[in-house]
C-alpha cells in the first residue's frame, strides 16, 4: 500500500494536533467530514496489548497514564506498518471539530513538516521542530515523524516522558535515533525558506 498521504488525511490522523498540520489547504479542510462529537470508550487491554512496537516498526506514547491523565484513546492506521494516535485526559468535543484531548503523542511515518518556521533543536541524536510557544513539537527519529501534543503548553514535559509501546506494560524509555534524510522529492516540495534552513542530516544528496 502506497504510504504518500493527502493533507486531509493527515488531518483527519491527528486531528487532535491542529497546530500542526497549519499546512493543509483550506479546501482540505472543508471537504473533510465533520468528525464526531461523542468521545470514544478509552481502549481495553486486550486493545492495548494489540498495538505493540516491532523493531522496523516502533510506537511512542507516555504509558497508561500520563500525570494526572489517564489514556483516552488510542488508534492505528489501516497501513502497514501502521500509523498511531495515543491521547490522554478528558475530551472537549464541539460540532464541526469533533473531540480534542488535553495530551497526545502520534508516530507518523509520511514525514511532512506541517510548519515553514524552522525552528530546530537537538534532542539527544534526534532532531525537533519546536518553535517558542507551540504547545505541540514535531520529532524527527529514524524513518519517523513523532508529534507531541500538550494544551498547558509544555510539550516539552511530555516529550521527556515518551516511551517505546509494547504489548504489555508501559515499555520502557524511548531511545531516539538519529533521523534519515528526506528524499530529494520531498525537499523539492519544501518551502524554499524551509528547504534553505533545513539541517544537514536531513538534507538529502540530490543530483
Amino acid at each position: 500500500m502506497s504510504r504518500h498521504r493527502s493533507c486531509a488525511a493527515v488531518l483527519m490522523l491527528v486531528l487532535a494536533f491542529a497546530a500542526l498540520v497549519a499546512g493543509c489547504g483550506a479546501d482540505d479542510i472543508v471537504t473533510t467530514p465533520l468528525p464526531s462529537t461523542v468521545p470514544e470508550r478509552p481502549p481495553s487491554p486486550a486493545q492495548l496489548a494489540a498495538i505493540r512496537s516491532t523493531p522496523d516498526a516502533p510506537i511512542y506514547w507516555l504509558g497508561s497514564r500520563y500525570r494526572e491523565h489517564s489514556l483516552g484513546r488510542a488508534k492505528l492506521s489501516a497501513e502497514d506498518p501502521p500509523d498511531a494516535i495515543f491521547q490522554y485526559g478528558d475530551p472537549r468535543c464541539e460540532t464541526g471539530v469533533g473531540c480534542t484531548y488535553p495530551v497526545g503523542v502520534a508516530t507518523v511515518r509520511e514525514r511532512a513538516p506541517a510548519s515553514e518556521e524552522a525552528c530546530w533543536r537537538e534532542l539527544g541524536a534526534a532532531l525537533v521542530l519546536a518553535c517558542r510557544g507551540a504547545e505541540a513539537v514535531q520529532i524527527y527519529t529514524g524513518r519517523l515523524e513523532v508529534f507531541v501534543r500538550a494544551a498547558d503548553g509544555d510539550p516539552w514535559r511530555a516529550v521527556r516522558a515518551l516511551r517505546l509501546k509494547t504489548a504489555t506494560g508501559d515499555g520502557s524509555p524511548a531511545a531516539l535515533a538519529a533521523p534519515r534524510p528526506f528524499s530529494c522529492d520531498q525537499l523539492e516540495r519544501f518551502p524554499d525558506a524551509f528547504a534553505a534552513a533545513l539541517p544537514a542530516v536531513l538534507r538529502p544528496t540530490c543530483g
